[in-house]
């Protein structure tokens, strides 16, 4: 792991110099206008993939659709009630050159990226890794079937739990994580003794392709990259190893948390919001706490 992890902080190093290039050449030779229609844009896909997602939420999505229509038709000069799939082709012809720009960026990021793409599973002895069914993004801006993968090592710790507890909800880009159960057996010197062996399988990098997004926050327009890959095949080759332990620095890094089992994962997650503020989410979790409905990560010393 440790090899693995040098690597993969090494290609973030420079991953995240390129973003950084990204956003500054985005800044300066995008208009206002063109920066706002790509916002847009990308504010439709994840609307489009809302309504996969979350069919049942009729009333939420048809707000969604309503606050979109009218940026739209403010941003564009036309009459709110122009159908919206022609106002959506009518921004995206608008910035065409822009849309493909950005796939040149995503071509950038696999250039400088580590070779492989990790995945993990409970499941031993695999060679191949077999697609997702309609699964979201991390940015829940696509629905897609799809190999999902990662080259960012803190998440591959946290997916290692998964593996072993069935399930995770990852708060404020992983500083907070909640299991549905308790994946760690004991602490052994410097290592996590995880309570039973997952497997780490590493796939080569021409398979994939990286995960973005596009925002405007205060004025400021943000390509995004968090090292979610995806491989839009059926199947893709993989080599794997077993994983029984977990650097204690590693999974330190991380707020661990898990379910009591008094209120299960699915309920569990709706209390987190991804607009929550740092202090609203402490409130939460020492409130879930008090309920008996998460306890903190504490590991136990090997005897």
């Amino acid at each position: 792991m440790r090899h693995i992890r040098e690597s993969l902080e090494e290609s973030k190093t420079r991953i995240t110099e390129l973003i950084f290039t990204i956003n500054q050449e985005i800044t300066h030779s995008w208009s206002a206008k063109e920066i706002m229609y790509v916002d847009a844009y990308f504010a439709f896909l994840r609307h489009q993939a809302d309504i996969l997602i979350k069919p049942e939420k009729k009333s939420v999505l048809y707000q969604q659709e309503q606050q979109i229509r009218e940026y739209l038709s403010k941003l564009l000069g036309c009459d709110k009630n122009t159908e919206f799939i022609v106002m959506m082709k009518q921004i995206q012809a608008a910035v065409l050159e822009r849309l493909h720009e950005l796939e040149q960026y995503k071509s950038q990021i696999v250039k400088e990226s580590h070779r492989y793409v990790y995945h993990t599973s409970a499941v031993k002895d695999l060679v191949c890794l077999y697609a997702s069914q309609k699964k979201e993004n991390m940015y829940n801006n696509e629905v897609v079937d799809a190999v999902f993968g990662t080259t960012d090592y803190d998440q591959l710790v946290l997916y290692l739990g998964r593996a072993v507890a069935g399930g995770m909800h990852v708060i404020q880009n992983g500083r907070i994580c909640v299991y549905p159960k308790n994946p760690t057996d004991r602490l052994c010197g410097e290592d996590v003794i995880l309570k039973k062996p997952v497997y780490l399988y590493r796939v080569d990098i021409e398979y994939f392709e990286p995960v973005i997004d596009f925002r405007v926050q205060n004025n400021c327009a943000e390509f995004c990259f968090e090292y979610e890959w995806i491989a839009r095949r059926p199947y893709v080759p993989c080599k794997g190893k077993k994983i029984e332990s977990i650097s204690l620095k590693d999974w330190r890094k991380h707020e661990i948390y898990y379910s009591t089992g008094l209120e299960d994962a699915i309920n569990l997650s709706e209390e987190y919001k991804k607009s929550m503020s740092i202090s609203e989410v402490e409130q939460t979790m020492k409130r879930l706490i008090f309920e008996k409905k998460i306890v903190q990560d504490c590991i136990p010393m090997e005897i």
